[in-house]
């Protein structure tokens, strides 16, 4: 089973380098939403959902503290709707929410602050109700980029770009969004196994650790190319 998830990693490594020689990726849906601040609040991520399932953190990862820069949530391979929740905390500034829908046409902003302490932030809404609860196995990837190679993402420098590939044994998803240090990436639907590959840009530490079903199953710490894989 090891072999499995090997190969499928080979296979996202193979896709990621093809990419800029006129391959063409198989996209399929990915929502991006980036929270912004330009003075330190600290807010709660309440949940994603889609229209297949809804994407929480752990009790002790919901409260968030940005300090004058930007965390990045991406859902990968969900059918729409999208829907995002956030709670205002704490804080004197204000935080700006941007939802995009990659790949397509659909964009959304909110403001979260002490005098507008939720924001519902909504695309495709008219594909029909979001979901209302978890649905299949859940997978996430956490990214950072930490201050040495043995510590975690307590201690991490935030803005650092990185690239990301992930997907399973039938399609390879590369994230074409800006992605910026600290991130978590969402992935529905994977069959078999589960595989990213994520690379720092710029001679840079970066961590990545999959999450399948709350319990850690990888953690990758380097400055060259971080492959993670797991089967399902």
């Amino acid at each position: 089973m090891r072999l499995r998830s090997l190969a499928a990693a080979l296979w996202l490594l193979a896709v990621a380098n093809s990419c800029g020689s006129g391959s063409e990726p198989d996209f399929r849906p990915q929502v991006l939403y980036r929270l912004t601040s330009d003075q330190q609040v600290t807010l709660r991520f309440v949940s994603i959902s889609s229209g297949r399932s809804v994407h929480t953190l752990p009790a002790d990862k919901r409260d968030i503290t940005i300090d004058a820069e930007t965390f990045t949530f991406l859902l990968a391979n969900a059918p729409p709707p999208f829907v995002g929740v956030f709670e205002w905390i704490s804080g004197s500034g204000e935080v700006e929410i941007e939802a995009i829908e990659i790949q397509g046409t659909e964009t959304q902003q909110r403001r979260l602050s002490a005098d507008e302490p939720l924001a519902v932030v909504e695309l495709r809404r008219n594909a029909g109700n979001p979901a209302t609860e978890p649905s299949g196995q859940q997978i996430r990837f956490e990214l950072c980029s930490p201050l040495t190679s043995d510590s975690d993402c307590t201690d991490a420098i935030a803005g650092r770009p990185f690239s990301a590939t992930i997907g399973d044994a039938e399609i390879s998803h590369l994230i074409t969004a800006e992605l910026r240090t600290p991130a978590v990436i969402f992935l529905e639907r994977a069959q078999d196994n589960v595989s990213g590959i994520f690379r720092g840009i710029g001679d840079q530490l970066l961590r990545a650790e999959m999450f399948i079903d709350g319990d850690s199953t990888e953690v990758e710490v380097g400055r060259d190319d971080l492959v993670l894989s797991e089967d399902l």
